[in-house]
Order: C-alpha cells, then structure tokens, then sequence
C-alpha cells in the first residue's frame, strides 16, 4: 500500500506529461480501524507521512491526517501543560535572503531539514523556505530544451540548471507560517498549526525556535503517554479553558482510580447541558466506572461543567470504595 506524494514527486524530478502513478508512489505503513493513537503517532514520525491510509480486508476505507492527529492532543493533559519553547527546535538554521538555491539545497540537504526561516542582513525574519517550494522552483526555472517546453517566440528564454541555481532566496521565500512566543501554550501551537504547517517563535523579530509536524509528534511520543480509557457521550460544547478544566479533572480521577484499583479500568461520562432559566445551561453528568466486572456509578446535575465533574468525581469515589 502507498500513496502519491508531492514530496516523492519532485524529489524524483519526473516529467509530468509522463508520469505514472506507480513511479511516484511512496510506501507508508497502513493503519487499521483499531489503530490505537501512540501507534498512529508513532507510524507518522518514523515514515515522515502526513497521511496514512486506513485497510480493512485489504481494501482502503479512509485515511488519517496529521492534523486529525495533532487535534487530540489537546485532549491530553499532559501534552496540553507544555509550552511552545518545550516543542520547538531552538535556534533554528536560517537562510539569508541573498542566499541563492544552490546554497539552501546544500545546507537544508547537509542538516536533513524541510525548513528554513530566512532573514535579512540584521537576522530579522522574512520569510519560510520548504523544501518542496525550493525544489519545485529549481525544477521550473531548470528546464532543459526539448525536454518540457521550447521557447518559441522571438528573443524568448530557456531557462538552465546553473542559472536556476543562482535563484535568489530572497524571491521564494514564503509567508505561510505563524508567528509566536516561546511561552505559548500547545494547545494555542496546535490551533495554529491548523492554518499552517509551521510556526516560528521570535523574539525581537528574530527567530529563535521553530516548530512542525515533526516536533508535534516527536513531542507526543517523548511525553509517552499511554491513552486513558475515558468515553464521552453526548460532550457539551464548552469553551477551551472549561473543556482544559473537565479533561484534567477526569483525567485526574481515571489515574488514582485506576492505581487504586491495580486493574485495566474504563471510565463512562455521559454528559448533557440543557437550557433552563434564560441563557444559563444546567448540566446533568452520568459518570460510570468498570473493572473487573464491577460498576460504580454517580450522577449529578449543576449550573457549572467543572463543578458537576467535581461533584460526580467525588460521588463516584465514594461509590467505587464501598466496591473494592
């Protein structure tokens, strides 16, 4: 199983007017319906895929994208504590905007990165430069007579590889990134991360860390979380700080239950909000805890989400004790 890449594309340099689909395809490891996340994770930062296909019976059913992925770690505590200076890459090599194509090949090659900000003489961000950009751009301005297109008209121009190496970078240099501080939260990079493939962090508006895909998911990985059993039914939709209050506090609850109990525990929170009184909601909660073929169970209703999970918690604390 693989997929067609741009990335494989152009780093084979083929004729489009002849390529064929399996000259270009790159081979990435396939998921299963029941792929857990860490294996997902772990799948996309060793084959460098932004995109894994799902198989079932042989036959792909879906894929699975890198930003679906980074999405749910948001919902993890302990990736959502950390701070955009503990993901990124610090102190980034830059290329210059007077740098041309065959230096930035040289030294994106030489460091085995797909990124490079680029900054002027006083080291003052400019821009990004991918490395698909710079090649795509190599490969156009590199055309060979005959090869793709002739020019035909009077004093027209083909254009050679030593000339489309003298390219400056300054004039490819791209602006899709976002900026940010070295103190932003994760969960803020990963929303960014959403509208572009990289973030850069300045200072002074100079850059001093970068962060991509790749550090995302190394991030992930470094964390070695191991995923928590918690099912949701019916979740409200609750602001970013309420949503951060609720996961954390159930979280909290799953790992001293779960060391309690010395067993493989799965937690149920059945969750509802309904309007009464005008605007304000009230929110029933049902959580349910299984183990060893028992259940413990509570439920509680109140005008806060955080303050329902709290109450429920304790309930069920007091419900799964009587149960061991």
């Amino acid at each position: 199983m693989g997929m067609v890449s741009k990335r494989e594309m152009l780093r084979k340099k083929v004729d489009f007017r002849q390529m064929k689909a399996k000259s270009v395809l790159a081979k990435y490891p396939a998921l299963e319906r029941g792929t857990a996340l860490p294996d997902i994770v772990q799948a996309m930062y060793s084959s460098g895929a932004r995109e894994l296909a799902v198989i079932h019976k042989g036959r792909a059913i879906g894929a699975v994208t890198v930003n679906e992925v980074i999405a749910q770690m948001k919902k993890i505590p302990e990736l959502r504590q950390l701070t955009a200076s503990e993901v990124c890459v610090k102190n980034p090599l830059t290329l210059r905007e007077d740098d041309n194509l065959s230096q930035a090949i040289s030294r994106m090659k030489k460091s085995n990165v797909k990124k490079m900000p680029v900054v002027d003489g006083d080291g003052l961000l400019k821009g990004i430069l991918r490395w698909e950009n710079l090649m795509e751009t190599y490969l156009l301005q590199a055309v060979e007579k005959n090869e793709v297109y002739r020019a035909n008209v009077r004093g027209g121009h083909t254009a050679d590889k030593q000339s489309a190496l003298k390219v400056r970078v300054g004039g490819i240099a791209g602006t899709n990134y976002v900026v940010a501080t070295e103190h932003e939260s994760l969960e803020k990079i990963v929303d960014f991360m959403k509208e572009r493939d990289a973030v850069i962090l300045v200072k002074k508006e100079k850059p001093t860390g970068i962060i991509t895909y790749g550090n995302l998911l190394r991030a992930f990985e470094r964390v070695n979380v191991v995923p928590r059993n918690i099912q949701w039914v019916h979740k409200p939709e609750l602001d970013s700080f309420e949503e951060a209050k609720v996961d954390s506090a159930l979280a909290e609850f799953y790992d001293k239950a779960e060391k309690r109990l010395e067993t493989d525990i799965r937690l149920e929170a059945h969750f509802k909000a309904f309007h009464a009184q005008g605007k304000r909601k009230q929110y029933l909660l049902r959580l349910r805890l299984f183990w060893a073929g028992k259940l413990a169970e509570a439920t509680k209703e109140e005008w806060s989400p955080l303050t329902v999970v709290q109450k429920a918690i304790k309930a069920l604390e007091n419900g799964f004790r009587h149960r061991m």
